[in-house]
């Protein structure tokens, strides 16, 4: 069940034995988090959602902050992104041609703004869609040599999200046979985690600061 993440500077993260990575980062989550994934309503932000955030991934931004992303009640950009639409198994041709990283650079830039970086715009959005978005945090883009952009340009901050979106979505469908198999162990477990979800676990809690300590050993080899 090896699971080869390639970064986009072409090294690559190896991890031999998947699954206790993830036992260990779900054994330390209440699972409020990717439980409200499955509740929350797929097509608007709501006050909800934004308590969610702060209650269960830690954001720390306050619902003022978000009053015009929740007072936008039609969210065409996220209604452009297809509830159907799955990270592992939809195509590279079909990636292409919905221009599904055009659609998820738009919904970035609604997304990302002051008090609103990539890490927190990610996070929402992997709410309402969860087999499509990965968590972006800083311990993930560090995973993948990728620098947290500066400053207050959220055109920059939503175009990076967007090309490593894509970059993930590529390695959950390289990795499709070996995640489908850490999906069914994990179900039999009671945990019910998406391909894309399963890829960004891996690499936050493969990362130094995530704390991991024995008896779990962090088995993660770098090519």
């Amino acid at each position: 069940m090896e699971i080869t993440i390639q970064t986009p500077s072409g090294g690559a993260l190896v991890f031999p034995e998947p699954a206790p990575l993830v036992r260990w980062f779900v054994s330390g989550s209440s699972g409020g988090y990717d439980g409200w994934a499955k509740a929350t309503a797929p097509n608007r932000i709501t006050a909800e959602d934004i308590s969610a955030l702060n209650r269960f991934a830690r954001a720390r931004t306050p619902e003022r902050r978000w009053a015009g992303v929740i007072a936008d009640r039609r969210c065409l950009w996220l209604k452009a992104l297809s509830p159907e639409w799955d990270a592992a198994a939809t195509s590279e041709e079909e990636w292409a041609a919905q221009d599904v990283s055009g659609r998820l650079e738009a919904a970035f830039a609604v997304l990302c703004g002051p008090y609103r970086g990539i890490s927190v715009a990610s996070k929402l959005l992997h709410l309402k869609r969860p087999r499509l978005i990965p968590l972006l945090d800083a311990l993930v883009l560090e995973q993948l040599g990728v620098p947290v952009p500066g400053g207050n340009d959220d055109g920059v901050r939503a175009a990076v999200a967007a090309q490593l979106t894509t970059h993930l979505a590529a390695q959950a469908r390289a990795n499709r046979d070996a995640l489908a198999e850490l999906q069914s162990e994990l179900a039999g477990e009671e945990a019910y985690l998406s391909a894309i979800r399963l890829i960004d676990i891996l690499l936050w809690a493969s990362h130094p600061a995530a704390g991991l300590r024995r008896p779990v050993e962090r088995r993660v080899r770098l090519l």
